[in-house]
């Protein structure tokens, strides 16, 4: 039961729809849907307003690296979902900043990560969001990543959990 959800890459709202759902059947939590693209903005605001979740979910037309967004949507968050542009240095800077927000026992989960989709997803041709998270993770001992690939995944885009390791 997260207190507080982050979306970073929201687009027209499909998995917005899932989180502010689950938070209104919990009757407990917040969600922040992230979208800076004026026309993908729109259709989101719209989509949350026709599934009536706008008591538990607040679309932001902003990118992650705004520098108001902490002043919008505090930090200690519990749950962020990534899956906003899918080069890897984008997709670094969301984790790092990600990680900045999380509260003590939180996760990020991240979308498109699966071998090899995610490097072919990657405008830059550096590895996407998977390399992205392998690099973070071996320059910050104190973070651990668990993959989802297919066929465990369903699709081929995979899903990656992202959480600090417990102190021993």
């Amino acid at each position: 039961r997260p207190k507080k959800v982050l979306e970073i890459g929201s687009h027209i709202g499909s998995a917005s729809v899932v989180i502010g759902t689950a938070l209104k059947t919990n009757k407990y939590g917040l969600s922040y849907h992230l979208e800076p693209q004026y026309n993908f903005f729109e259709v989101l605001s719209n989509v949350i307003i026709e599934a009536d979740l706008q008591d538990y979910s607040i679309p932001i037309q902003k990118y992650s690296t705004d520098p108001d967004l902490t002043k919008i949507i505090g930090n200690e968050i519990d749950l962020i979902f990534l899956d906003a542009n899918h080069s890897y240095s984008y997709a670094l800077k969301d984790i790092e900043i990600s990680t900045k927000l999380l509260s003590k026992n939180g996760l990020v989960l991240l979308d498109d990560v699966g071998f090899p989709s995610s490097g072919n997803n990657d405008l830059e041709n550096k590895g996407g969001v998977r390399k992205a998270l392998i690099d973070f993770i071996s320059e910050n001992d104190s973070y651990t990543a668990t993959f989802f690939d297919h066929p465990f995944w369903l699709n081929p885009c995979g899903l990656a959990i992202l959480s600090k390791k417990p102190i021993n």
